[in-house]
């Protein structure tokens, strides 16, 4: 029936390879059972020591001036908040769980600068400020965002800064909760929860609580549960930590946030056929999404292939024609999914704070019921099960097709979409191997992909080469080429 809601014997035999194949963590492999022996994989283990190596090698000054001094303040290119998420939040949430108090200021300090780049909006929000984007790749006057805010990156941005802001609000320490960065954050944390109640919006999601996955028209997204939406939750539950003090929210925020809940918990289909409940995020609704046009096709070649004309590349359909291959309830792509990291983080740290602010029923933010059951629908149906060699469907109902073949941008650019298992790379990068916490069993497939991450058999360096490029980066590659792996190192340490 499927009902909307309203360390392993492998994980042991997988350090022990790593133990004996890595000479950072060279020594005898019985020592790993010894009870007071550190997992490389702990708090002050030799992976948490390699993340700050990496960092202070050469991320740290990377982030700064190549993220946010170059692109960010120069340039105005607000993608950057985008990728500042991406790259930072898991180690926030490393620093975190091993109790860096310092990382997190010295975080705090890097990211200070942002928020210079916020400017007055136009009416009818001129008593407000926001990132407008000025420049680079995506801000063009073709895709009309070019001076305009392009909400879902400045969302996505407050979603780092917040998660950041909560942490160091919610320490005993005075002089965290003080720190310029925390109240920077809740300012404009505060400010874009305002605007954002609009009655439109308000509108839009009274609507979408009561529509069917048949109201949905061709390929609009207008009744679909989206990025945004969950953004803009998880920012209100991390606002929630800091807000006590200086901001009560709006009748019209509080009814905007429980909305929000509402339709998330609306959306999230729970199967409850096997023996573990499994999730899936908005299935039905998304089945005539252009995007995913071919989840159902897993052939090697792309339905679409590059062309020139007129100067310009396009895609255009091959001949013979490979027809649209949709699959019913595929829900989300595993890539976007990652957004529901953050969320049921935001929701266990500050989930009783923000009950008490918003107004949000009892029992209607996500419960560890529903947590367990994204856990299981991403173990039991999205991994391939393959504990050696892991790998993860590109849809989150578990279909492994293409997907968003021919994807315009809005920059020009020519894309022939992703293969199958060419979003796999989500699950190192995108924060799921914490959900070790909920089954253990994600945590061995972590160190499985971290053994063949460091792995120099030619078959393994060719697996993580094709499938995940970016664990495969040299180490003295450039600051930006690191990313991947800081993202990914971070997510192992510090789960026991």
């Amino acid at each position: 029936m499927r009902l909307p809601y309203g360390l392993s014997a492998l994980g042991i035999a997988l350090i022990t390879s790593i133990w004996a194949s890595d000479p950072v963590m060279a020594g005898p492999t019985s020592a790993i059972r010894r009870p007071n022996h550190l997992s490389p994989f702990a708090c002050s283990g030799s992976v948490e020591k390699r993340v700050w190596a990496l960092w202070d090698g050469v991320i740290k000054d990377s982030v700064r001036n190549d993220l946010i001094e170059k692109r960010l303040l120069s340039t105005g290119d607000t993608y950057a908040l985008y990728d500042l998420q991406t790259t930072l939040s898991n180690l926030v949430a490393m620093a975190h769980r091993c109790g860096r108090h310092s990382r997190l200021v010295q975080l705090a300090d890097l990211l200070l600068p942002v928020f210079n780049g916020m400017e007055t909006l136009l009416p009818p929000n001129e008593h407000h400020q926001g990132w407008v984007c000025r420049g680079g790749s995506l801000c063009t006057k073709a895709n009309r965002r070019l001076g305009r805010e392009v909400l879902l990156v400045s969302l996505q941005g407050l979603g780092l800064l917040t998660d950041l802001a909560s942490r160091l609000a919610n320490y005993p320490n005075s002089s965290f909760q003080q720190h310029s960065f925390v109240g920077l954050t809740a300012s404009a944390s505060q400010s874009h929860l305002e605007r954002m109640a609009t009655p439109e919006l308000r509108d839009s999601l009274r609507l979408r609580l009561q529509a069917k996955p048949v109201d949905v028209k061709g390929n609009s997204s207008g009744l679909l549960f989206t990025s945004g939406d969950i953004w803009r939750y998880t920012i209100a539950m991390n606002t929630a930590a800091f807000s006590a003090e200086s901001w009560y929210p709006s009748k019209a925020v509080r009814g905007m946030v429980r909305d929000t809940a509402h339709l998330f918990a609306k959306r999230t289909t729970i199967d409850s056929r096997s023996a573990s409940p499994r999730a899936n995020l908005d299935a039905h609704f998304w089945d005539r999404r252009v995007d995913h046009a071919y989840a159902g096709y897993d052939g090697v070649v792309s339905p679409v292939k590059c062309v020139r004309h007129q100067g310009k590349l396009r895609a255009v359909l091959r001949n013979p024609l490979i027809p649209r291959q949709p699959v019913s309830g595929t829900g989300w792509d595993i890539s976007h999914a990652r957004r529901l990291v953050p969320l049921f983080e935001a929701v266990e740290r500050n989930g009783s704070q923000a009950s008490a602010t918003f107004g949000i029923p009892f029992g209607l933010l996500p419960t560890r019921l529903v947590r367990d059951a994204y856990t299981n629908q991403l173990a039991d149906v999205i991994w391939n099960q393959d504990p050696k060699y892991p790998l993860f469907s590109n849809y989150w109902g578990g279909a492994n097709g293409w997907y968003r073949v021919a994807y315009k941008p809005g920059n020009g650019s020519c894309r022939i979409g992703y293969p199958p298992f060419g979003l796999t790379s989500a699950f190192p990068q995108g924060g799921f191997i914490t959900w070790k916490v909920y089954k253990p069993q994600l945590g061995d497939l972590g160190v499985s992909l971290f053994r063949l991450s460091i792995s120099t058999r030619p078959s393994d360096r060719v697996f993580v080469t094709k499938y995940y490029p970016q664990l495969a980066v040299p180490d003295d590659a450039p600051g930006p080429r690191q990313y991947g792996k800081l993202q990914f190192w971070s997510s192992l340490i510090g789960l026991n």
